[in-house]
């Protein structure tokens, strides 16, 4: 058995799972776990939990344990340890992983293993990270439930919901402690939407930070890729692993500029989000941190959302081939065809709320840092079901999901989104703060402050 402290009780191989990177890399330091034993006992986790929540696709057994043991001959030598050495990785399937088949949760098009890694792959194996496999995506990432042609990915804290999309494999892997980090891509909310409603931490970084090279990108200049985790801190080693060019420098949490529309989030989301974000607000004023309040309205958030979904549904239908098309799901078909469908005017219009929305944001974050805002409206619908309820009341979930997530899309700006509570069912409930380009370590930091703040409410864990 092992210990996390020294002198400590012994833990469980769960425990271990649940581990922070910063843990994980102290015990492997001092020769109390090994990065084999611990990629044992994270694929027996999976082992344990996949047939319950369907994260991967593929699982790279002999080259994760490959990958392990090179770690652990680091450690032995005290030499070429990286920040990541030894920590597992679920890659989305969108994601080329040398020697394993890109699917892109699809039986569109004939696949072989990639020859190469994609940038951000590679990076975080000169990390020293451990490449567990491919994790389910919605097919090409063109939905929000992650149900690829293979499987449907489920939430692990209750396997009758949804994880949300498309990078629902990444999120429910890491939440399930079946992956210490997944590393994902993010065009409407792909990472934000699936790390709320799965009670995990994910960032859309500035995209200029992450070279796009071996990924399935549908929606250039919209879409990019970033790291996913159980918490905001661990993200940081793991994106400055993934970017090409550095993150930056944290700004101190006590400096940080916070503006909050709360009337919106009355009028918009379920009330225990509104609860739980007032909670993050009370501990920004009790932290010292600068707050304003902005005065929005839903319009704010729908232009957003219907200037992302119009430009992005254009360039998603302009990038895969039309003779593609009849082999994708009927709800990917049809969100490609109202892709063509879209006319000059149409996106004209698009653009110009586009615009306004630029407009908007920038005077905003020209006075703040960050702009908070729920990660989800509500809970997650379950499987096969199209409504959620907000407040008691049934909504489409068309209506509510990349709602928070149009704005950050349209602009290219980062968003972080990271866990601030539960709601009465026990399902996680999460927060995103956005902010300039390159302010990526600010919002990193500012989420790792408050989660280290709450890490007794948010140590729960799924039933799995």
């Amino acid at each position: 058995m092992v210990s996390l402290k020294k002198g400590a009780a012994p833990v469980t191989d769960d425990d271990l799972c649940f581990a922070d990177i910063a843990t994980l890399a102290g015990l492997f330091r001092e020769r109390r776990l090994s990065p084999v034993e611990f990629l044992e006992i994270v694929l027996r986790r999976i082992e344990r939990t996949e047939p319950l929540i369907s994260a991967y696709i593929a699982v790279d057994r002999e080259g994760a344990r490959a990958a392990a043991k090179a770690a652990e001959t680091a450690f032995a030598r005290n030499d070429g340890i990286g920040p990541l050495s030894g920590i597992p990785v679920a890659v989305k399937d969108m994601i080329d992983v040398r020697g394993l088949p890109t699917t892109n949760g699809s039986h569109a098009v004939a696949v072989r293993p990639a020859e190469h890694d994609a940038y951000a792959v590679a990076g975080l194996r000169k990390a020293g990270a451990v490449m567990l496999g491919k994790a389910n995506t919605h097919e090409y990432g063109l939905g929000a439930t992650t149900e690829s042609v293979f499987k449907q990915t489920r939430n692990p804290w209750d396997i009758r919901r949804i994880a949300s999309g498309s990078s629902g494999g990444s999120a429910a892997a890491v939440a399930a402690g079946a992956a210490v980090l997944g590393l994902a891509t993010d065009a409407g909310g792909s990472i934000r939407a699936p790390a709320a409603w799965c009670g995990i931490a994910g960032i859309r970084p500035t995209p200029s930070l992450i070279d796009e090279g071996g990924v399935t990108i549908l929606c250039p200049g919209q879409e990019t890729l970033g790291p996913m985790a159980r918490r905001s801190r661990d993200l940081i080693p793991a994106l400055r692993a993934i970017a090409n060019t550095p993150p930056g420098d944290a700004r101190p949490t006590k400096d940080v500029r916070i503006a909050v529309p709360l009337e919106l989030f009355q009028k918009t989301c379920d009330g225990e989000v509104v609860d739980a974000l007032d909670r993050v607000v009370a501990w920004a004023r009790r932290r010292g941190l600068s707050v304003q309040v902005l005065a929005w309205e839903p319009a704010v958030l729908e232009n957003g959302r219907t200037a992302m979904r119009a430009l992005g549904a254009k360039l998603a239908a302009e990038a895969l081939p039309e003779s593609l098309w009849d082999r994708l799901g009927p709800a990917e078909v049809d969100r490609l065809r109202f892709g063509r469908s879209l006319t000059d005017s149409d996106m004209v219009n698009a653009r110009r709320q586009a615009d306004r929305l630029r407009a908007e944001i920038t005077a905003v974050l020209s006075k703040a840092d960050a702009i908070l805002l729920p990660g989800c409206a509500c809970d997650p619908p379950e499987v096969g079901s199209s409504v959620v309820r907000v407040n008691g009341a049934e909504r489409p979930y068309n209506d509510i999901r990349g709602l928070f997530m149009g704005p950050a899309t349209v602009l290219s700006i980062p968003q972080h989104c990271f866990p601030v509570g539960f709601s009465k069912a026990g399902l996680p409930i999460g927060a995103q703060v956005m902010g300039r380009d390159g302010s990526d370590a600010t919002l990193l930091a500012l989420a790792a402050d408050f989660e280290d703040d709450h890490a007794a409410g948010l140590g729960r864990r799924p039933d799995l």
